[in-house]
């Protein structure tokens, strides 16, 4: 496991590949609150990432998920990412499009790498990044900051989010 907050998509295709190359593959994401949120630089940031996004990682060969079609896995990106916005705007907090596009670009990529391709998980993952920018400029519009008045039971949560 390990964290990271790229803005950038070089960022998160050199996390793809180092993960990729080392013979692993992402399993899961959690995206969580960054220490040193009121830094100076990230103040002065115009769209600020205030969140790590911890990485899961397992060793390719143990990796028993099934393979999805790149559809179907930008779809569930969307869904699983949405629903981790969505946690967040629940406690009256708004993310700031980056934060969105980490959880967004971290969603995909778990996504994309389920199953016993490894080989061409870079390319297909480099080949939607224009879709994981139009998705996180989507959910960063539609983000709901008003308080939740009841926190989700653990029953309602994601698998993913269960874990953590």
């Amino acid at each position: 496991m390990f964290s990271c907050h790229y803005s950038r998509d070089d960022g998160w295709t050199s996390v793809a590949a180092a993960v990729l190359e080392a013979g692993f593959k992402l399993l899961q994401t959690q995206p969580v609150k960054a220490e040193m949120s009121v830094a100076i630089p990230k103040l002065a940031a115009k769209s600020p990432i205030d969140l790590d996004v911890l990485m899961v990682c397992r060793k390719a060969a143990a990796d028993r998920r099934p393979l999805l079609a790149e559809e179907i896995a930008m779809k569930s990106a969307a869904a699983a990412a949405g629903a981790k916005v969505r946690r967040f705007n629940g406690t009256g907090r708004r993310l700031s499009l980056n934060d969105v596009r980490i959880v967004v670009y971290s969603q995909a990529l778990v996504e994309l790498c389920a199953g016993p391709r490894s080989a061409d998980v870079l390319t297909v993952f480099e080949g939607a990044l224009d879709r994981c920018a139009v998705i996180s400029q989507r959910l960063f519009a539609d983000q709901d900051d008003r308080p939740r008045s009841v926190a989700p039971r653990p029953a309602e949560l994601p698998f993913q989010a269960s874990l953590f």
